[in-house]
């Protein structure tokens, strides 16, 4: 049984390295931006993680 990862969790956690190697080596982001980014960031990797949960549980 293998265990599968979810391309919108692998989304979620690219785009909140992105944004955390963007504020800290690039350019600061406003907070207004910078919240809302990781707003979704966070809503992709819980989705990504029930996702796959539910799916391994059907395998």
């Amino acid at each position: 049984m293998k265990k599968t990862i979810s391309p919108l969790l692998k989304l979620g956690i690219i785009v909140s390295v992105i944004h955390t190697l963007t504020i800290n080596f690039i350019t600061p982001i406003p907070d207004f931006l910078s919240l809302t980014i990781l707003m979704v960031a966070v809503a992709l990797i819980i989705v990504g993680g029930i996702k796959s949960k539910y799916k391994d549980k059907a395998d």
